[in-house]
């Protein structure tokens, strides 16, 4: 196990650890200068070392993936955001079963996964599927006082299909996965203007965005070499 994550490791650039420790420094700082919590400090910083390492195609992510979800309950059941805790529940399995699918699927030398793509009858389902849930989730939510139920809904929704995606290698749930994050920056900066406490988790979620849009046309150009490769 531990030469599996070895290979983690490699070919990694050294903008790739540049980025992550400044995000992880800036994240960090803020939340010393507004004197965050313990939880929300270790949520922030192992949902950016998930985020970076699952785009880099890295079975690691799962493991901060996990970590992930212990510190995030807290933080969401504390900001009263029921569907991002329920959903934080979830992830736990799904994070196991990530590490499993992903390790199966790795690439020759054993450094990434393989990425796959949909077909446009598969992302017609899925989003079906994802207006659906979101609507029915949405009229819970407002049953049981949470806040912004409708939006945390779609996002919530968004955010499991996404993540099930993910966990099959496929490209478009970075597609999905932005749809949400565009939702959460506003809930999160609504917070934020509320309680200055959460100004990390809504710079998480900025970052969030802008490497979902990154890694998502990172992902298609994966794809594009494996079938040209493929035609060759």
């Amino acid at each position: 196990m531990i030469d599996s994550i070895k290979l983690q490791l490699r070919n990694l650039s050294l903008g790739f650890w540049i980025a992550l420790s400044l995000s992880s420094l800036i994240i960090a700082l803020l939340m010393v200068f507004y004197k965050e919590n313990t939880a929300i400090l270790l949520a922030s910083l192992c949902g950016i070392f998930y985020a970076f390492f699952a785009g880099q195609g890295k079975f690691l992510c799962f493991i901060f993936g996990l970590l992930y979800c212990v510190f995030y309950t807290y933080v969401s059941y504390k900001a009263q955001l029921y569907g991002e805790m329920l959903l934080t529940f979830l992830y736990i399995p799904l994070n196991l079963l990530g590490i499993f699918n992903w390790i199966k699927n790795q690439n020759s030398s054993k450094t990434k996964i393989k990425i796959q793509t949909l077909n446009s009858l598969q992302i017609f389902i899925y989003l079906l599927l994802l207006i659906f849930i979101s609507i029915f989730y949405g009229i819970f939510l407002s049953k049981i006082d949470a806040k912004f139920p409708f939006l945390n809904a779609f996002s919530t929704i968004a955010q499991i299909i996404a993540f099930y995606l993910q966990i099959h290698r496929y490209k478009e749930n970075y597609l999905i996965v932005t749809f949400a994050n565009i939702i959460l920056c506003y809930i999160w900066l609504e917070l934020f203007l509320q309680d200055p406490i959460y100004i990390a988790q809504a710079l998480n979620m900025f970052l969030f965005l802008i490497l979902g849009i990154f890694y998502y046309f990172k992902w298609d150009q994966e794809v594009k070499k494996t079938k040209n490769k493929i035609k060759d």
